[in-house]
């Protein structure tokens, strides 16, 4: 499962982000994109924007360490400002 801050119906830069990443995993596995992560079985949870996602990983986690299902989640820092953000700031230019 994909946690996207965008579906299809914005078609914007997250859309595409998420579209591409199920369309690399679909061959291999079944993918399903959400807007947020409000429970399941799901295997992992890929969430791509750190900060739009940051809800669906808390909620993931607290569900995980509560029972035996020891379950990943993977993070993709997306987001152009965000990513350029972090730069300045290491880079102390803000």
């Amino acid at each position: 499962m994909i946690v996207t801050p965008a579906l299809a119906d914005a078609n914007n830069g997250n859309w595409q982000t998420a579209k591409r990443w199920a369309h690399m995993l679909a061959a291999a596995y079944r993918v399903s994109l959400v807007r947020q992560w409000s429970g399941g079985d799901e295997a992992l949870m890929i969430a791509l924007h750190a900060r739009r996602s940051a809800d669906s990983v808390q909620t993931w986690h607290a569900a995980r360490e509560a029972s035996a299902a020891r379950r990943p989640v993977l993070l993709v820092l997306t987001g152009t400002f965000d990513l350029l953000q972090i730069a300045l700031v290491k880079m102390r230019l803000v």
